[in-house]
């Protein structure tokens, strides 16, 4: 059943937000969205985004930059075409990860048309260093010169294994033995032997899964496999109901296992749409998961953030909901959270609507748990809450972990000397042990903030007639 988490003192203070999406002079006019970021063994942090600026014709093209602690931040690199232009159509949603080796791959969604046909693909390409970029290629068709797949393939995630093995999931509308239904689909590079076939995952031993299979999320950790996506397939195996939710299933001993549902139990209480999953394994293995959630609760009628964990030697726990306490302050949805674990630490960020010392836009707000510490204080990302500036939108936040630190990237279309187009912003945190200077549960920091505003304004108002008289101490009764 759902249960509600602890705050601790456990707190991240964030540094202010930077555009790394354009620089001065502004090049950058296009609007630059949905970021996702990796970080090397060496601590260089990679960046990729879809962008509509016109530069390699007027399609929307993937973007690369990276950040080392002695250049700091490169200048931009179109990755998925070049100067033939061979790529004319929408390349979008992309996702990146690095190996030990310092190779970079990235996957995203195309609509150009090729050998493959006139439907939408995967394409992936790879950085070497000392070799630069390869040419990208279609890893969602084309196995065996076939081209078999011949519908919408969208929403890639991409892992490494401890081999350096490239694994790729996504949702795909493409029609076989499954059915017609939309199906989440793998597909496997191995080191020296190339790319495997596609294959269905989210089908279920006898077929089972009949309903709309998307927005996977792929985490892998000693060689198994975790992925992770929301469902709408009705029933027992679908959550016992009508709404979607969250299926898991893993690769382990040579097989897939059956898909389960997560984001729901026996008792069905989750009746709600669960939308949106995002996963992460710990350094023992433990899987960690996090969605948004339609279900109505304590905490009212708005999106929530909910958690469950399999943590090693464990089954699946009890689902949380980890962006709201008691007194329900958390008004707004809540949507698209991300995960990151980090030695023992785990780090969630997310887009939310509830209306604050911010403003109304939306926001990035994030939290942090340890097992010592458990869930922190709630704490803004993308904006300050004693001097509030960012008064856009904020959207769909993707982090990264690494020595201790928390990076988070997300989509801003806040104006500022980059002008009014969205741009991708870039902040850090470093975590600590205390209680952050801009936490929010409740607004009690502002509620603070306030009495300290009063009593300053006070002694200043003191302290200018002190200088007209001083003599004035004398005079108050």
């Amino acid at each position: 059943m759902l249960s509600v988490t602890n705050m601790s003192s456990l707190a991240a203070s964030w540094v202010p937000a930077t555009v790394i999406s354009d620089n001065i002079p502004v090049w950058n006019d296009g609007d630059s969205s949905f970021s996702s970021m990796t970080i090397g063994d060496d601590g260089t942090i990679h960046v990729v985004w879809h962008d509509d600026t016109d530069i390699l014709g007027t399609d929307i093209e993937i973007f690369y930059k990276k950040y080392t602690e002695s250049t700091g931040w490169s200048a931009f690199e179109i990755i998925s075409d070049d100067i033939t232009r061979w790529n004319d159509a929408t390349s979008y949603l992309p996702k990146i990860a690095v190996g030990s080796n310092g190779q970079v791959h990235v996957v995203w969604t195309d609509y150009t048309n090729g050998l493959w046909g006139t439907d939408i693909e995967i394409i992936y390409t790879k950085y070497t260093p000392g070799v630069g970029w390869s040419i990208p290629i279609v890893i969602s068709d084309g196995y065996g010169g076939t081209y078999w797949n011949n519908d919408t393939s969208q929403s890639p995630d991409i892992a490494l294994d401890g081999a350096g093995n490239v694994h790729v999931v996504w949702d795909d509308f493409t029609n076989g033995w499954w059915g017609v239904d939309q199906e989440i689909m793998y597909a496997k590079y191995t080191v020296g032997s190339g790319w495997s076939n596609a294959t269905v995952i989210s089908n279920g031993i006898g077929g089972w899964n009949n309903g709309t299979s998307s927005k996977a999320s792929i985490a892998i950790y000693n060689d198994i496999i975790h992925v992770v996506w929301q469902d709408n397939t009705m029933g027992i195996c679908g959550g016992g109901g009508t709404d979607p939710e969250i299926m898991y299933a893993c690769y382990t001993a040579g097989s897939w296992s059956n898909p389960t549902v997560i984001s729901d139990s026996g008792v069905w209480w989750n009746d709600g749409s669960s939308f949106n999953p995002s996963s992460a394994v710990d350094k023992n293995g433990g899987v960690h998961v996090v969605w948004e959630d339609y279900t109505d609760g304590w905490w009212g009628t708005d999106t929530e953030i909910m958690y469950v964990n399999k943590l090693a030697g464990a089954g699946w726990s009890a689902a949380i909901i980890i962006l709201d306490n008691i007194t329900a302050w958390n008004t707004g949805n809540s949507q698209s959270p991300d995960i990151a674990v980090n030695e023992e630490t785990i780090t969630l960020v997310w887009f939310d609507y509830t209306d604050g010392p911010w403003g109304t836009d939306t926001e990035i707000l994030s939290t942090i748990y340890s097992p010592t510490d458990d869930w922190s204080e709630i704490t803004v990302v993308s904006d300050s809450l004693l001097h509030p500036w960012n008064g856009g939108t904020s959207t769909y936040p993707n982090i990264a972990m690494h020595s201790g630190k928390a990076h988070v990237v997300w989509a801003d279309n806040t104006i500022g000397w980059w002008v009014s187009d969205v741009e991708v912003f870039y902040s850090e945190a470093t975590i600590f042990s205390e209680s952050p200077t801009e936490s929010i549960p409740g607004f009690d920091l502002l509620l603070i903030s306030v009495a300290l505003a009063g009593i300053v304004i006070v002694f200043l108002g003191f302290l200018r007639q002190f200088k007209k008289n001083p003599f004035f101490v004398l005079n108050v009764k």
